[in-house]
């Protein structure tokens, strides 16, 4: 195909590490004379395979919708010109590189990337036991509400689980029940408060402790009855109605590294027969190929270990 000389161009430089990759071309501003896009390898290696769709151009993406793999057994540079012969036409358009296979080399490094992820996971993973007034133990996991508001019930003990808690980290749970029942303190494990007397707890305070502490925060929502719903983050929570006599009918809580964000679930709790043994859920993220979304006019050329 005989290509006449461009009127305008632009060109992009990068450098694609080893693996094998798909490129495609995803838009551009006009639907009518856009840009092809001619990808070029500057000085030539022969490490590194053009496959193009069949009936396609073994060199060029024509329009959006077109695209080829690319197959490279070393690191090594792509050229991109975005180029247009029409007097209307743009050199704006978005193409878009996408890993699709990882090499043997990359490979443990993701799988030590999410076994990290997944250690971090169960550290902070925690899970709250509660007995409520007229439904007896019930069981929620980090950042799940216990009642609340929704369904606010008085809340007459709790007990806090953290299997995996990390070394030189420790947490403490104070509560205050009505009806005479008086304070009541417990560490991670431990019940604090009554079953069966219908002395709901009107207080709440918890302590992250140990010097391993400062790595970590705790994140609640309290809901006191007749009072809005009460939001603390830190290494210390402390929660109590406005008069110190309101019983506690919602509770959220959740641990997190220092300086993440909290992920709060609205699923309810679960109702359970009798106290089972701990439970911890992981929650991961698993992540697709690895896509980097690039405009052509854009200057940037990525490091040969990560593709771009």
């Amino acid at each position: 195909m005989t290509r006449l000389r461009p009127l305008a161009e632009r060109h992009h430089a990068m450098v694609v590490g080893r693996g094998l990759y798909l490129l495609r071309y995803v838009s551009a501003p006009l639907d009518k004379d856009c840009p092809s896009i001619a990808v070029n390898q500057r000085p030539v290696n022969d490490d590194i395979t053009l496959i193009a769709a069949p009936g396609r151009s073994a060199t060029h993406l024509e329009m959006p919708g077109d695209c080829m793999v690319i197959r490279a057994e070393t690191p090594g540079p792509l050229s991109l010109i975005a180029a247009t012969d029409s007097p209307d036409g743009t050199i704006d358009a978005e193409v878009r590189l996408e890993r699709i296979f990882a090499t043997a080399e990359t490979q443990p490094v993701a799988r030590r990337a999410a076994e990290t992820r997944r250690t971090v996971a169960d550290r902070q993973q925690i899970s709250i036991l509660a007995h409520v007034s007229r439904r007896g133990d019930v069981l929620a996991d980090a950042g799940e509400w216990i009642c609340g508001p929704d369904m606010p019930l008085p809340i007459e003990g709790i007990e806090i689980r953290w299997p995996n808690m990390p070394d030189g980290v420790g947490l403490s749970c104070s509560v205050a029940s009505g009806r005479g029942a008086g304070k009541h303190a417990a560490g991670a494990g431990e019940f604090a408060g009554t079953r069966g007397k219908a002395a709901s707890l009107t207080a709440l305070e918890l302590a992250l402790t140990g010097p391993a502490s400062r790595d970590y925060e705790l994140t609640g929502e309290a809901l006191f009855l007749g009072a809005a719903i009460a939001s603390q983050r830190g290494r210390k929570l402390s929660f109590a109605g406005p008069t110190g006599r309101e019983p506690l009918v919602g509770l959220r809580l959740e641990v997190v590294q220092s300086g993440t964000k909290p992920v709060s679930k609205t699923k309810p709790a679960t109702a359970i027969p009798t106290r089972p043994a701990g439970k911890v859920r992981i929650y991961r993220s698993i992540p697709g190929a690895a896509a980097s979304p690039m405009l052509i006019d854009q200057n940037a050329t990525a490091a040969p270990d990560r593709g771009i």
